[in-house]
C-alpha cells in the first residue's frame, strides 16, 4: 500500500525500559490517517500511543514495519524486548 509521509519522522532510542517521546505531529485522526512504526532494533519493539509501553503492546517485530491508525495527540510509547534499538515513527497517509 503507498504512504505518503505528513510529519516529520521521530526516532525513538529504545531499550527494556520504557521510552516516550512526541511525535510533534498535531495531524487529526481521520480516514487512511497512521503511523507507520519501523523497528529498526534486533529484537521485537511494543509499542503503544501515549502512557507507558509494556509487553502488552502492539508488538512489532525485529526489522517489521507496520502501519497503526492514528488516533491523534502527540505522545508515542516503546519498550524492546531486549537489548537497545532504534524505533522510527512517521505519521501519513495511506494512499
Amino acid at each position: 500500500m503507498a504512504f505518503q509521509q505528513l510529519a516529520d519522522t521521530v526516532a525513538i532510542s529504545a531499550s527494556t525500559t520504557t521510552a516516550t517521546t512526541t511525535t510533534g505531529s498535531d495531524i487529526a485522526p481521520g480516514k487512511g490517517v497512521v503511523a507507520r512504526v519501523y523497528n529498526a532494533a534486533a529484537s521485537a519493539a511494543f509499542f503503544r500511543f501515549a502512557g507507558t509501553a509494556t509487553a502488552a503492546g502492539v508488538p512489532i517485530p525485529a526489522g517489521a514495519a507496520v502501519n497503526l491508525e492514528w488516533p491523534g495527540g502527540e505522545d508515542v510509547a516503546v519498550i524492546l524486548a531486549s537489548g537497545t534499538g532504534t524505533v522510527y515513527v512517521t505519521v501519513g497517509q495511506e494512499a
